[in-house]
């Protein structure tokens, strides 16, 4: 078993920043994420941790998923 990389969310930034220099993912767009709980938190008193494996993979998944919809870039009927 190896142990979760656990972050804050300022942390988690710095770290996708030192993987990919030109990220565009910025701290409030990731506190939004947590908040909405599209990607898990662990609360520790006050201090609000996120997983970065799980960051990578939630982002890395999004981007997939977009990219390989059916629906993604066609004219759509409005109701």
């Amino acid at each position: 078993m190896t142990l979760p990389k656990m972050r804050t969310a300022p942390e988690a930034i710095k770290e996708i920043q030192e993987i990919d220099p030109k990220s565009s993912l910025t701290l409030t767009a990731l506190r939004r994420m947590m908040k909405t709980g599209e990607i898990p938190v662990t609360y520790i008193n006050t201090k609000r941790l996120v997983n970065l494996d799980l960051l990578i993979e939630h982002l890395y998944r999004d981007n997939t998923e977009l990219a390989s919809s059916a629906e993604y870039g066609k004219i759509r009927r409005l109701s």
